[in-house]
């Protein structure tokens, strides 16, 4: 019997989450082309939800801030009926070649994501989302998820 310790059962499971994120990418562009023909919208948020919580369980934050975006993205273009548009289509591309990146980044050991900010930033005053943002500024942690939770629910 061997024995492995945590941290190196952990270190194997990233490294195949790292070596199964290319295939997801895929799925994730083949789901936004056919918007084109397939309103399969659920299909896709689910694939993009199920990678922003598999990449934060790993601590690939910068994978999981670029899911939750774009999540928020096509709620937005979901509610207004604008989900199966060319314009949504290209958004969803560019927010899928973000992830690409910061697959690159990852692959080679580097956390300098400041280009997949700034991209990020550019993205989302171009999107020009219709929900409102608030600062919460509030000691407990738990208080300010729930806070949170609420407002979001509420369209901030």
């Amino acid at each position: 019997m061997t024995n492995h310790s945590i941290s190196d059962v952990l270190a194997v499971l990233k490294d195949k989450f790292i070596e199964t994120l290319p295939e997801r990418l895929e799925s994730i562009e083949s789901h936004i082309l056919s918007l084109k023909d397939d309103s399969d919208v659920e299909s896709l948020l689910r694939n993009v939800h199920s990678l922003k919580g598999a990449a934060g369980s790993y601590g690939f934050h910068i994978v999981t801030k670029i899911c939750h975006q774009m999540e928020d993205m096509m709620r937005d273009l979901i509610e207004s009926n604008k989900i199966n548009t060319q314009e949504a289509i290209d958004k969803l591309l560019a927010f899928n070649d973000l992830l690409n990146t910061a697959l690159d980044l990852v692959s080679n050991n580097s956390d300098n994501f400041s280009i997949i900010d700034s991209k990020l930033n550019y993205l989302n005053n171009k999107v020009g989302t219709s929900q409102q943002k608030i600062l919460i500024v509030e000691q407990s942690p738990l208080c300010a998820a729930m806070v949170e939770s609420i407002l979001r629910n509420e369209g901030f």
